[in-house]
């Protein structure tokens, strides 16, 4: 993850700054040369843990058959919703490069009026770093957790994250947000002192 400049929408625009929060003492010592990141442990993903920022989207159940019984159809749990009637639905491919060494948050987002979804397509292991707020993230507070293909995800919106960052070998995953190209669709804030890095078992 890459250090932003300072809080900017999805479109480059830049917003209002927010501060995000966070307590001293917790285990890091700053962010210069030769200071120790505090550390946030990867967990396993599963439907408990994720609840209290999205839903784990798995094919589970056995469906129903479709398409003459050539096919068997099994929906996801969760909605995707919008607060802005004149968002559209935003249906795209992410390539991502697997990360090389210590995964390093220094920015989190989110999405105020849209869920978003990530659907991996391919074989995948990714690694999903949330936190709780409102308007500014609390950073002591963040999580990370470890997915396989073929689970996906499901931010609840608002939900502050940490881009998606997939790990072992480059992946491909299918993103839905509702978007309308402004500087709403995304909003950024950047950690500074708070940043940390992530520990994957």
């Amino acid at each position: 993850v890459q250090e932003a400049a300072g809080p900017r929408g999805r479109d480059g625009a830049v917003t209002e700054p927010r501060a995000a929060t966070g307590r001293s003492g917790t285990g890091r010592s700053g962010t210069g040369a030769g200071d120790a990141l505090r550390i946030v442990r990867a967990e396993p993903l599963t439907p408990a843990a994720f609840a209290p920022f999205g839903v784990v989207l798995e094919a589970a159940g056995p469906g129903r058959a479709v398409n003459g019984g050539t096919a068997r159809r099994v929906d996801y749990p969760a909605p995707l919703v919008s607060t802005r009637p004149e968002a559209r639905l935003r249906v795209a491919r992410y390539t991502c490069t697997a990360a090389e060494g210590a995964i390093v948050v220094a920015v989190l987002e989110r999405h105020a009026a849209s869920s978003q979804w990530f659907l991996p397509v391919e074989p995948a292991r990714y690694v999903v770093v949330v936190a709780p707020g409102d308007d500014a993230p609390r950073v002591d507070e963040a999580r990370a957790f470890v997915a396989e293909a073929p689970t996906g995800i499901a931010y609840a919106r608002g939900t502050w994250h940490a881009p998606l960052r997939v790990v072992g070998s480059d992946a491909a995953l299918l993103c839905l947000v509702h978007e309308d190209g402004s500087a709403a669709d995304c909003e950024e804030v950047t950690l500074g002192a708070a940043a940390f890095a992530v520990a994957i078992p």
